[in-house]
């Protein structure tokens, strides 16, 4: 519900519909609730693929099923008009988890043959998906340069107090003292409060122990999921949905 809310927020933004004065700072894409397109790309695309196991669940009614198409829809719309590769690219990774979980019995049941060319198809589209964002996905595109900026700034922070971190809040207030002289000369007026990386906030704020503490929940969960793969028998869209959000 809150990823369509922000959805219908963004919509209406585009649309010039937004009475409030926000500042312009991406060139037109709006920013809904959350001030930033890429938050608003990611945001509703994890909404997209929570809800996309619903629409193959049979137990579902149309009026119902419908609905949720639209919002479905609204989502992955807004997702591509915010013009955020993060976004797509959670949405294609948990569309094709929940599609392979869905198609799981089907796929047991298929000669190899018919498996080599349902596997050479999902090739094809990762592939021309890959061509269609190159310039997003390049090395040399000023997206990537910069996050890859923040990343080492952020692993320098850690390394500094592996132990105890530098503190929540530490990254916006000395991103300058620990980025690397190549992103001082390429950037230097270029400015972040975040490693725009979950992992390496955590670990840049408590060091070591505070990215265990996040880290050990996460991989017991899928070490318990993949254990359990061998007794599922059934399309569960509960469990795909929060598996699906979980890799995408």
């Amino acid at each position: 519900l809150s990823s369509f809310l922000v959805a219908i927020y963004f919509l209406a933004q585009l649309q010039g519909l937004d009475r409030a004065a926000w500042v312009d700072a991406y060139g037109g894409v709006p920013s809904s609730t959350l001030g930033n397109p890429n938050f608003v790309s990611a945001f509703v695309s994890i909404g997209f693929v929570s809800t996309l196991p619903l629409l193959l669940a049979r137990q579902i009614k149309l009026p119902i099923r419908t609905l949720i198409f639209l919002i479905s829809a609204l989502e992955l719309y807004v997702s591509v008009e915010s013009n955020s590769f993060q976004g797509l690219a959670i949405i294609f990774l948990g569309s094709f988890y929940i599609i392979m979980s869905f198609l799981k019995p089907l796929l047991l049941k298929l000669k190899k043959s018919y498996l080599a060319a349902f596997f050479s198809l999902a090739t094809l589209i990762t592939s021309f998906s890959l061509y269609r964002f190159q310039d997003l996905l390049s090395i040399n595109s000023a997206t990537i340069q910069a996050r890859l900026d923040y990343w080492e700034a952020g692993l320098a922070m850690g390394l500094d107090s592996p132990i105890f971190g530098k503190g929540f809040d530490y990254f916006g207030e000395s991103y300058f003292l620990f980025r690397s002289e190549r992103a001082a000369v390429r950037s230097p007026g270029l400015y972040t409060d975040s490693a725009h990386n979950y992992f390496i906030d955590l670990f840049a704020f408590g060091g070591i122990p505070l990215l265990l503490a996040t880290l050990l929940p996460i991989l017991l969960v899928l070490r318990g999921k993949f254990l359990s793969i061998p007794r599922l028998q059934n399309f569960s869209e509960k469990n795909t949905a929060m598996e699906a959000v979980i890799r995408g």
